[in-house]
């Protein structure tokens, strides 16, 4: 790193520095937004921050990182702007446009942003270990509350960790990404041999303390999904990455050490939240099914992005936690070229798969798999969190280029991303400052804002919050 920061490293700083603070935000439950419930500013604070990565991309010099051949980078630009057609054509169709150009548009910048970081994380690591590092604890201002909320039950009395996650599972989806951030042990998490052996031992402690916490969450949460997804994780790097077994030490001694406390509630017979082993799919069967019948009957165009909870048969959630089952019964052929388009960065990433952090290989793989079972590409809070260890697996990935003077990014490009930038506005720019609003509805489960049917958000009225809307 420079001595002396550019003006552009600062911009680049800034950038990188929003990701903890919205998480700090969200973690602590600090009331520093304007709306009225917790997850619709996440989703208002997101937006900024894919704006700011988008116009990082659009205005500075020297910002593509070429991971792909010619040949390969020039068939996914043609398929890049097939499936913008595709969208576009989609999004006339769909029973509400607005509703399905938010969500369309909404996925494109989480694109955009992915690669903005990986170049930001490229040009400066170790600013991404730091990073990662505040991502990886950050967690614990609501996990805290879990050892708390384990004396209550203890003592037969209701315990609660989750804080402004209002469904435990936006909690879950979001801890994952941060318990592998915390097993790769970056930057100032990691043991040096220049530290003295108090210190050195007094780090190590509290990461297992931490880390330990973090899986008696899932335990107890009974959140399957991501236990499964953590287990692919490890299984993934131990076979393919050969990650030394010096490494696994402190993931299979969590594993232990929770494990070790859960049962003992279980062996006491302490009532402690959602079951872990539990018979049936807690209705992801019934949503799947419903998605592809959707999909069946409109494989072309699709229903329409965000669609998915406004038709029958009417299930509480508003996604089919299943991301690419979503993508293909919402937005049809351009779906599943969306999906094409992702593997030559999957077959890539496999190759230099030793190029990879083992715990950042791991945490790619881990939410790859949930989020075929979860909201975790749903959730504000998680979709920021779960990038970003593919932004920094991205950085990783030996690129095309001889040196690291980046070539500058094509202006059909920069023109498709202000497209994009404004087709968002166009729809929520009053949503992004509308003071002591909400988005209500009867149906309530999240999808882009916290009442999953809700187009936009609207003043608060307590008078009114029970009724049912006219439209959507």
């Amino acid at each position: 790193m420079q001595n002396k920061l550019t003006a552009t490293d600062y911009i680049e700083l800034f950038l990188l520095v929003s990701l903890p603070i919205f998480s700090f935000i969200a973690f602590s439950s600090l009331s520093a937004y304007w709306v009225q419930a917790p997850y619709d500013a996440w989703r208002i604070y997101e937006i900024f921050i894919l704006l700011s990565f988008s116009a990082f991309l659009i205005f500075s010099k020297n910002n593509v990182l070429d991971l792909f051949n010619s040949k390969t980078s020039f068939w996914l630009k043609n398929t890049l702007f097939i499936i913008v057609i595709l969208i576009a054509v989609s999004c006339y169709f769909a029973q509400y446009s607005q509703r399905a150009l938010a969500d369309t548009t909404f996925y494109f910048l989480l694109a955009v942003t992915v690669y903005a970081q990986a170049i930001i994380l490229k040009k400066h690591p170790d600013w991404a270990a730091q990073i990662a590092a505040w991502l990886a604890v950050l967690p614990m201002l609501s996990l805290i509350f879990l050892p708390i909320a384990l004396f209550d039950i203890w003592h037969g009395r209701p315990g609660t960790w989750t804080q402004s996650f209002t469904n435990i599972r936006m909690l879950d989806d979001a801890l994952l990404p941060s318990l592998l951030l915390l097993w790769a042990r970056p930057a100032w998490l990691a043991v040096c041999p220049e530290q003295n052996k108090w210190k050195s031992w007094t780090i190590h402690s509290l990461v297992f303390i931490v880390s330990t916490i973090y899986l008696l969450s899932f335990l107890f949460h009974g959140a399957r999904a991501a236990l499964f997804a953590l287990s692919i994780g490890l299984a993934f790097i131990i076979i393919f990455r050969c990650v030394s077994w010096k490494k696994l030490i402190l993931p299979f001694g969590t594993i232990i050490a929770a494990s070790t406390i859960f049962f003992l509630f279980k062996k006491y017979q302490i009532a402690s939240g959602s079951k872990l082993i539990r018979s049936g799919t807690s209705g992801r069967t019934e949503l799947w099914e419903k998605a592809i019948k959707l999909w069946s009957e409109q494989p072309i165009w699709g229903i329409g992005g965000n669609h998915f909870s406004l038709y029958p048969p009417d299930y509480i959630s508003a996604h089919p936690h299943n991301i690419l089952i979503q993508w293909f019964s919402e937005w049809g052929l351009a779906g599943v070229l969306v999906f094409l388009l992702l593997c030559p960065l999957v077959y890539t990433v496999f190759k230099y798969r030793c190029n990879i952090s083992p715990f950042i290989l791991a945490a790619v793989v881990a939410l790859a798999v949930n989020a075929l079972f979860s909201g975790v590409l749903v959730y504000p809070v998680s979709q920021i969190l779960a990038l970003f260890p593919l932004a920094w697996a991205m950085a990783q990935l030996p690129t095309t280029q001889t040196t690291y003077q980046y070539k500058t990014i094509s202006p059909s490009i920069k023109i498709l991303i202000v497209v994009i930038s404004i087709a968002l506005l166009s729809v929520h720019y009053k949503d992004l400052f509308c003071k002591d609003c909400m988005s209500a509805d009867w149906h309530g489960a999240p999808r882009f804002w916290d009442a999953g049917r809700a187009s936009h958000l609207i003043p608060y009225d307590i008078e009114k919050m029970g009724k049912a809307p006219t439209e959507y």
